[in-house]
């Protein structure tokens, strides 16, 4: 669905937003694309639509170019984002129903998917109120309904759940399962939200410093980074030089009064027996947890620097 090619872009002051990314999304594919803020996630997704071009390099998305065929790839994207127009004279039906038109549906089309959009977001009730007269949450899910009518091929959606409370966060999730389930609609999600992303997402890429550092699906990340067990052993301070030689595993991380180790399963395993009683002798608190996309995360940002 789309493929990027050695794409950069450089900005007139030199800022370098994106540099050498190559990467691809598969049809029917639910991506989730994260990394600090200034990583370049924002420019990318901009140069994917069309609304940033790039300095160098290619987009195709549905085996058409970016950079030859704008106007034809607008057809099959829908784009949400933080900063979309804000139509607040208009009622919440209008802004649904005349997003659909815009995108080429016939008006008994329009009514129709507006109608279940409405439904699927709960906006029954502010149906005939004008954006003015709606919190910024409520706001957001007309935003978000607009986003799905039409039944792009594609839809980018960025930050979709901010400002969004559990319930609707959840209902988001749940209506982007059934459109990727019933119509293959591919989606491309940038988040700061982690655990929501490991619950939706198929595949990751992230980013650090303008790069895609990784991509790939969320087991094959884990397998990547040893991610099987995080074991964290907390002592007094003074212990930790003493617990780290004892311990003496190959990687382990020391900070102040605290011991990480990243472990598989099957290192776990062999290892436990062999652990425990040394964080006894020091008299340590120890906690035992699976590794999450959160922490592949923080491995992959912060590196690794093991004792």
């Amino acid at each position: 669905m789309i493929k990027i090619n050695t794409l950069n872009k450089t900005y007139k002051n030199g800022t370098k937003a994106n540099i050498d990314i190559n990467f691809s999304v598969s049809k029917g594919d639910i991506l989730g694309l994260i990394g600090p803020n200034g990583s370049g996630k924002t420019t990318l997704v901009r140069q994917i639509v069309g609304l940033t071009k790039p300095t160098s390099g290619d987009i195709m998305v549905a085996g058409m170019s970016v950079l030859n065929s704008r106007n034809k790839i607008k057809e099959k994207i829908a784009f949400f984002n933080q900063k979309s127009a804000m139509l607040e004279a208009h009622t919440v039906f209008e802004v649904i129903y005349f997003t659909g038109i815009y995108r080429g549906l016939s008006r008994h089309e329009a009514v129709e998917q507006c109608d279940k959009l409405i439904e699927y977001f709960g906006l029954k009730s502010q149906l005939n109120q004008r954006l003015t007269n709606l919190s910024g949450g409520q706001i957001k899910l007309v935003m978000l309904a607009s986003t799905f009518i039409g039944i792009s091929d594609l839809i980018i959606l960025d930050e979709p759940t901010n400002d969004l409370d559990p319930v609707n966060r959840y209902k988001l999730w749940e209506i982007i399962k059934k459109y990727n389930r019933e119509y293959n609609t591919t989606f491309l999600i940038v988040s700061h939200n982690l655990i929501e992303l490991e619950l939706i997402a198929r595949t990751i890429a992230i980013m650090k410093d303008g790069k895609i550092i990784d991509h790939g699906d969320i087991q094959s990340l884990k397998s990547r980074y040893n991610s099987g067990y995080r074991i964290r052993i907390r002592c007094e301070y003074e212990y930790v030089d003493d617990l780290t030689k004892e311990l003496s595993i190959e990687r382990m991380k020391k900070n102040q009064n605290e011991v990480t180790l990243d472990l598989t399963e099957e290192e776990l395993e062999k290892l436990v027996n062999y652990i425990l009683p040394i964080v006894t002798k020091y008299n340590a608190d120890v906690n035992i947890y699976r590794m999450s996309l959160n922490n592949i995360y923080q491995i992959i940002q912060e590196g690794e620097l093991y004792v």
